[in-house]
């Protein structure tokens, strides 16, 4: 391969690197009861703490809210809440006080 294939290929693997690492690719739809269960919600943050998208409090489905200290923490997909619970506690202070 010439140098210029080779910058091609190396390009064409970071675009598809940046393109698959963006957002997160479980997005659920609200179940019926979900969206009175969350209308009701006051969340903590205004932004997802792990993805950074903003919450919209009256579409956020039951399933994606956690309690923590006291207080409900509302996320954008379906694969957040477990990347959450996953996360220490300091990251998690650190990420909640990001998502403010």
């Amino acid at each position: 391969m010439n140098v210029k294939k080779i910058t091609i290929v190396a390009l064409c693997l970071g675009a598809l690197v940046i393109i698959s690492s963006g957002g997160c690719k479980e997005r659920q739809p609200a179940a019926a009861g979900d969206a009175a269960v969350a209308a009701a919600a006051t969340f903590a943050n205004i932004k997802c703490p792990i993805m950074g998208s903003p919450i919209v409090p009256d579409k956020v489905p039951a399933n994606l809210i956690r309690e923590y200290k006291g207080q409900k923490i509302g996320f954008c997909c379906a694969g957040c809440p477990q990347k959450w619970d996953a996360l220490w506690e300091q990251d998690k202070v650190a990420k909640l006080a990001a998502a403010q």
